[in-house]
């Protein structure tokens, strides 16, 4: 049979277990209801195995959770953080199958590693030392005040990185970043994402000439569909750290960053089809422009110094500052140099 439990005070127990009939179609549900007061849950919570078993917080008001919930002998299916004020404050781990944070509601994450895919309409704001293995997608906000891992999706519309923090988007190829705005606050800042992941959205600077990019080494392809930093506010830092794989990083958009660096066995991609920028200088690796199809067109604005570059047909490349590669400039479209500036290669291939 169905079983309920609404709380609406503190607490105490050793474990709160719920189902246990072993009939599949039971629907279990325990509810912390803050609408008196806040409170806080000492004590596991979890669901007996084979059965539905979901957890709802509401109120709108604080529900400290102080204790596993999920995945202590059972499961829990569904957590719900539902109501305009209502916080969980999580600070032990939570194992589910699926967490939905509502609109107007947050998850406060401490000490805890979540495990579950979270469909967030809210507020994901990290606090602590703990990390999310699962997807996590909406049209929520993820506020970034320690160090945190995702080892899968980061979807939202936006995320606050804060001042001396760094968010790691762990896994690679399948998982991806999809947010609309990324602010990197300040000095430190970080966004660390594994190659092979793709990233949708823009990456701005709270202050221009801070925060950090760096794609980390896994020997596979990252596409950027969006700009980085802006005219009036680039990046400190972008770096393709291929430590010896050769990885590959196409974007779309501007790369306004006050350095570039690309170890040598890696590719920057430049595919955009409206004009593009990149305003620092670049280090390393290898450049391409152009797809042979698209009508990319690059300006680099400061010094690059590069293994080597390709130009595909169709496409242009602008040197706006001394240039130098110690390889070879594979050219099928258009370069330019600007006034004053020196193109130095050591070869070149005419492939117009």
């Amino acid at each position: 049979a169905n079983a309920s439990a609404t709380f609406q005070g503190a607490v105490t127990a050793t474990s709160i277990t719920f189902g246990g009939d072993g009939n599949a179609e039971d629907v279990n549900t325990v509810t912390f209801d803050g609408s008196t007061t806040g409170f806080t849950v000492t004590g596991t919570v979890d669901g007996a195995a084979d059965e539905v078993n979901n957890v709802v917080v509401t109120g709108a008001d604080t529900i400290i959770q102080a204790s596993a919930w999920g995945g202590v002998a059972g499961e829990l299916d569904l957590i719900t953080v539902s109501g305009t004020g209502t916080v969980l404050d999580s600070n032990a781990a939570i194992n589910a199958t699926n967490i939905t944070v509502g609109s107007g509601a947050k998850i406060d994450q401490g000490a805890g590693l979540i495990t579950a895919d979270i469909a967030n309409s809210g507020t994901i704001q990290f606090t602590g030392t703990g990390n999310v293995q699962g997807d996590i997608s909406g049209t929520g906000t993820l506020d970034v005040d320690a160090n945190t891992t995702i080892t899968g999706d980061a979807g939202a519309s936006s995320a606050d990185i804060d001042t001396g923090t760094v968010l790691i988007v762990a896994g690679g190829a399948g998982n991806d970043v999809a947010i609309s705005t990324i602010t990197l606050a300040g000095a430190g800042s970080g966004l660390v994402v594994t190659a092979g992941s793709n990233i949708t959205g823009n990456i701005v600077a709270g202050t221009d000439g801070e925060g950090d990019i760096q794609i980390a080494d896994a020997g596979a392809t990252t596409a950027i569909v969006g700009n980085i930093g802006t005219s009036t506010a680039a990046v400190d830092t972008f770096d393709v750290d291929g430590a010896g794989n050769a990885d590959t990083v196409t974007l779309t958009g501007n790369l306004y960053a006050e350095a570039v660096t690309v170890n040598n066995v890696d590719t920057l991609s430049f595919i955009g089809t409206s004009a593009q920028t990149v305003s620092g200088t670049v280090t390393g690796g290898i450049l391409n422009v152009g797809t042979g199809t698209s009508t990319s067109s690059v300006t680099f604005n400061d010094v690059v110094s590069s293994a080597s570059a390709t130009v595909a047909a169709n496409a242009a490349a602008t040197f706006a500052a001394n240039a130098t590669l110690t390889g070879a400039l594979d050219l099928a479209g258009t370069v330019t140099v600007g006034t004053g500036a020196t193109l130095d290669v050591n070869s070149i291939t005419d492939n117009g």
